[in-house]
């Protein structure tokens, strides 16, 4: 528990500082050097991702590459109930253009319900426990399947995750999706040995914001095959940090996302909308998924908004945090902060 708090706090300090698209071409350009060496490791010839490595500042912003790029949504996800109605508030919202598409791809484990499934789209691995041991094979499979599909991008998420596509995709198409990286919000399992020195020493993914992962990289991660991969991860629970330890040890650079993402449970309905360059939300309830959509695309009227948010919020607070102890501090302070916006001052 303690080491998951350190996690939550790094990533909470991390994503309060974002670079702005200059500067973090200048961090990423400073931080390989001409000499710059990818790590020894059991994949073989890697002389080929090393010179792509070098290559990373100079190539990975392009001017725009216009509308061709392929970007794949990879969700992880289990059969306990609970999980399963956020899968379907995710697909029923943000996620129902990119799967009607073909760029949608979720992975439970081997005892995942048949009559949840989708074949390729929604899929039981059956190599993978359903279970947190089983983690890190899902998301092992979602990169394996990326990688098989060719795709530009992955985004990597949660069922609680909200992704604001358009706005994710505008900043991608920025970028070259053939250099060797890997986005997101960084500074977790800094100093923690289990998850590799390198991870140890630099830190890596805070996977609640998402994890962004490019073409070059899904390709070097899955040069080996799905099954490599996965004995790779292993029964690793914090799947990011499986993810971070293959990506830093192929010298693959892991670079703040050069746009706002929350890993955090932004509770409050206020803060929310007051949160409109926010283009990741964690930890989004069934109901607030829906109103938050309709909010973004506009896509609902001035008294479907209200009916939503009725159904989203109590006293101005997200509901379906209210029962677990984790969270009871920040609920308590939003009611708090609530009633006191509704406090007329004389």
């Amino acid at each position: 528990m303690a080491q998951l708090k350190a996690a939550i706090t790094a990533s909470l300090l991390v994503s309060s500082i974002w670079p702005s698209y200059s500067s973090f071409f200048d961090t990423f350009h400073k931080g390989l050097e001409p000499g710059f060496l990818v790590p020894e490791g059991p994949w073989g010839d890697l002389a080929a991702a090393r010179k792509a490595t070098r290559l990373a500042g100079e190539q990975l912003f392009l001017v725009d590459s216009g509308s061709e790029q392929h970007v794949m949504y990879g969700v992880f996800t289990t059969a306990i109930p609970k999980y399963r109605k956020r899968l379907e508030a995710v697909m029923s919202t943000w996620g129902a253009k990119p799967k009607s598409e073909g760029r949608f791809y979720v992975v439970g484990g081997r005892t995942y319900p048949s009559q949840w499934q989708e074949p390729g789209l929604v899929v039981g691995a059956q190599d993978c426990q359903d279970e947190m041991l089983g983690n890190s094979c899902k998301e092992a499979s979602l990169i394996a399947e990326a990688a098989k599909r060719n795709v530009s991008w992955l985004v990597v998420t949660g069922e609680d995750n909200y992704v604001d596509s358009a706005r994710i995709e505008a900043v991608l198409r920025k970028m070259d999706p053939a250099v060797p990286a890997a986005l997101g919000c960084l500074g977790c399992g800094k100093n923690i040995p289990q998850y590799g020195k390198f991870v140890q020493s630099d830190g890596g993914f805070c996977g609640g914001c998402g994890e962004v992962i490019s073409q070059g990289a899904l390709q070097l991660l899955a040069a080996r095959g799905r099954s490599a991969l996965i004995h790779e991860y292993g029964t690793e629970t914090q799947c990011d940090m499986s993810t971070s330890r293959a990506l830093r040890e192929r010298g693959i650079p892991l670079t703040s996302f050069p746009g706002e993402l929350s890993g955090f449970p932004i509770i409050s309905r206020k803060e929310i909308e007051r949160s409109s360059g926010v283009m990741i939300f964690h930890y989004v309830m069934p109901a607030a998924m829906r109103w938050l959509h309709a909010l973004r695309t506009g896509n609902g009227d001035e008294k479907e908004l209200h009916s939503l948010s009725s159904l989203a919020f109590a006293k101005g607070c997200m509901q379906g945090f209210e029962s677990d102890p984790w969270f009871h501090e920040q609920v308590e302070r939003c009611i708090e902060l609530s009633a006191e916006s509704r406090t007329v001052v004389p």
